[in-house]
């Protein structure tokens, strides 16, 4: 019996010592190498001192090497300083004969063309003080020389497209200009390509003579308009300048017609209140101008309904919460209200006399509000815009 306990316990050591030694083979092993391999853990080698150079010539020769290769690195980093810096010596020159060219051929065809690598210019990141001189000189050249300049190029037929094509450019950068400042500068150059389109109709049009190229485009136009004018209205956070389209109501208004189903649309719905100012201010240059009447009969009625629930959403929004109005701008919604009945009047009957009962409701619930009682002024007015809905 003693032999046979023996017996089992050297056969259980030797299947531990088995065990052991495929342990040892499978960790190291799979890695490349056994117990034998001089490597760390990590892999890394071990380097002896004897791989390093003694010979003091040999130390030389690396010293010298390695100063060779910092003379090499420093001398490209100020040939291509030297480079940058001439290649921006040679655009302020180009710059410079621009701004002779423009001095010298005001209302030139080709000045149109100038504006884009300009307003590129202007885009450009500021990195250093050479690319600043370069961005200032370029944004005085075209704010105090080209969009400033008292006579615009003329726009003939053939260049129509080409002037059509530059002002939708222009636009989609002014909507997505990365500051303020360059959405400013992009707003002067679309109203210089407006100013241009506007000196090339012709003063008086006549049945012989061509149309005007704004009114011929004046749809086209109003497409690319209506985007950034939503933005303008509903987004807050947007950069546009209401100048971009007051300047569109004063010197285009067959463009400006179009657009005030939109102005309309989106009234109620402003995002605060100088918005909705400044929309009923465009309505109100827009329905005051001299030739209202001309475009009323032809535009008005597409656009009657919009502007009669919008009238009647903001009357109804002043006299529910009065305390939010101010008088400045309840003013400008006052006066749309006028001015859209009064051209009412010059329409279709049936249009005039839903249009004044609608009103006329929503301006009674205005005058028996607090908004009217706080202010004898803001009564008057109501009164006084209330009275021409009298058919």
């Amino acid at each position: 019996d003693d032999d046979e306990d023996d017996d089992d316990e050297i056969s259980d050591v030797s299947d531990v010592e088995e065990e052991d030694e495929a342990m040892d083979t499978t960790s190291g092993g799979g890695s490349g190498g056994g117990g034998d391999d001089d490597s760390d853990e990590d892999g890394s080698e071990d380097f002896s001192d004897e791989e390093m150079p003694e010979d003091p010539e040999d130390i030389a020769r690396v010293d010298a090497q390695l100063v060779a290769a910092f003379r090499n690195r420093i001398g490209m980093k100020k040939k291509i300083r030297i480079e940058k810096l001439n290649l921006t010596h040679f655009r302020l020159r180009a710059l410079d004969i621009i701004e002779i060219f423009i001095r010298r051929c005001q209302g030139s065809p080709l000045l149109l063309r100038l504006v884009l690598p300009l307003i590129d210019v202007t885009l450009d990141k500021v990195t250093d003080g050479q690319s600043n001189a370069l961005l200032q000189k370029s944004q005085g050249l075209l704010k105090s020389r080209l969009c400033k300049s008292r006579i615009h190029p003329l726009v003939d037929p053939e260049s129509l497209a080409d002037a059509y094509s530059l002002l939708q450019r222009l636009v989609e950068l002014t909507v997505h200009a990365p500051t303020s400042a360059a959405a400013s500068t992009s707003t002067l150059a679309v109203m210089f390509v407006l100013r241009s389109l506007h000196s090339s109709s012709p003063a008086q049009p006549t049945a012989e003579s061509k149309p005007a190229p704004v009114a011929a485009v004046a749809a086209d136009v109003a497409d690319v308009f209506t985007g950034p004018l939503e933005d303008f209205i509903k987004r807050k956070a947007s950069r546009l300048s209401p100048t971009l389209f007051t300047e569109l109501v004063s010197r285009h208004p067959a463009v400006a017609w179009r657009l005030a189903r939109v102005m309309a649309t989106h009234l109620p719905n402003s995002a605060n209140e100088f918005r909705r100012k400044e929309v009923c201010t465009m309505l109100n240059s827009l329905m005051s101008r001299r030739d209202a009447a001309q475009y009323a009969p032809l535009h008005l009625p597409g656009v009657s309904k919009q502007l009669r629930q919008a009238v009647c959403s903001c009357l109804k929004q002043a006299a529910e919460c009065p305390a939010k109005v101010k008088s400045k701008n309840f003013r400008q919604l006052a006066l749309v209200t006028q001015h859209f009945i009064q051209l009412s009047k010059q329409c279709d009957g049936k249009l005039l006399e839903r249009n004044c009962a609608e009103i006329a409701s929503a301006l009674q619930i205005t005058l028996d509000s607090e908004l009217a009682k706080r202010s004898p002024e803001m009564k008057a007015l109501l009164v006084r815009v209330h009275a021409t809905c009298v058919v």
